[in-house]
């Protein structure tokens, strides 16, 4: 399979699809990464079946919701958040079926 090693800095940001296979390593136990998946808002019925597919997949990680900028945003952070939480209602019940399948949640 092609690959590319992107080298990068402390205070680097690196974008890319979500279906980019990718992986990382090396670092020291100190090593901080902060990572925001961000997707633009979907108006056709392929869209969103490509969203809610994006979205069953986080129950690999054991994921029940992804409501964690819900929880702090303000209305106007809130507008651009809501059509996740319209699409992510099988999250806990495919989270909760990993749980008992795997022996331990995905590490990426």
């Amino acid at each position: 399979m092609p690959a590319v090693a992107l080298e990068t800095v402390p205070g680097d940001v690196v974008a890319f699809t979500h279906n980019l296979m990718h992986a990382s390593f090396g670092g020291s136990g100190r090593r901080r990464m902060f990572t925001i998946n961000c997707s633009r808002r979907c108006d056709t019925p392929e869209e969103i079946v490509d969203l809610e597919r994006y979205i069953d997949g986080h129950a690999r990680f054991w994921v029940d919701s992804l409501a964690l900028m819900r929880r702090t945003a303000s209305p106007a952070r809130m507008r651009h958040l809501t059509q996740v939480a319209e699409h992510e209602t099988r999250l806990p019940e495919l989270a909760a079926k990993a749980r008992r399948e795997m022996t331990e949640s995905s590490r990426g």
